[in-house]
Formats: structure tokens, C-alpha cells, sequence
């Protein structure tokens, strides 16, 4: 798939599974807030990036973006970690059940060492 469907396919699931993401939503909570998140139309300009969804094993396997990989937060020891190393300088666009299970993971990424995250 070239660059730009693939952009394309992660916009309209990113609009499709998150409709609330964006850089300047008045509705994000004040927890939320210290997070990077990005438009889905931002995400689609990137010209390199992995997609991080972090909800349920069962919930990945219904449905997910192109190529996407599957890091639900039960799973994110310290081997997955070192396991997801290979993406440490890439542009990651991670995603979630929610806003909130999406800041978690986006914080529990940053914790780590991961410097190129938005939710």
C-alpha cells in the first residue's frame, strides 16, 4: 500500500475510532491535557509511523488499521518494551478504546524512553 493510502486508512479509522482526537479539543479533560494528541488530518501528512492500538486482543482482531500493531496495556512489560525498540525514533500514532485509555498508553510509552508519540 503505498504512502498515501495508507495515510488515507488511518485518518478515516482514526475518525472512525476516536471521533473526538485532536491537537485542540476544547473537550479533552484536564488529565488529559500534558498528552500530545494529534488531528487525524495532521497524522495523514506523516510520512513515516507505526500504529500502536492498545485496546483489547479481541477487540484488535474485529477490526484495526492497516497494519497497526496490537499493544493492549495488559500486556506492556518490560519485555514488550524491548520488543517495540525497533520503533523507538519512529513517529508513533497510538490509539485507543477512549481518549483516557489512549493518554495512558501515550504516558506509558513517553515513561519509557519513547520520545515520538501522539495519541
Amino acid at each position: 500500500m503505498t504512502g498515501i493510502k495508507m495515510a488515507a486508512a488511518v485518518c478515516v479509522a482514526l475518525f472512525l475510532i476516536m471521533p473526538t482526537i485532536a491537537i485542540k479539543n476544547h473537550d479533552v479533560t484536564e488529565e488529559l491535557s500534558d498528552v500530545p494528541f494529534i488531528s487525524a488530518a495532521d497524522a495523514a501528512h506523516m510520512q513515516e509511523y507505526v500504529a500502536f492500538d492498545t485496546r483489547e486482543k479481541d477487540a484488535y482482531q474485529k477490526e484495526h488499521v492497516q497494519d497497526a500493531l496490537s499493544v493492549p496495556p495488559a500486556e506492556c512489560s518490560e519485555c514488550l518494551f524491548d520488543a517495540l525498540d525497533i520503533y523507538r525514533e519512529m513517529n508513533i500514532l497510538v490509539y485507543g478504546a477512549d481518549d483516557a485509555a489512549t493518554a495512558d498508553a501515550v504516558e506509558l510509552l513517553l515513561k519509557n524512553g519513547f520520545e515520538r508519540v501522539w495519541g
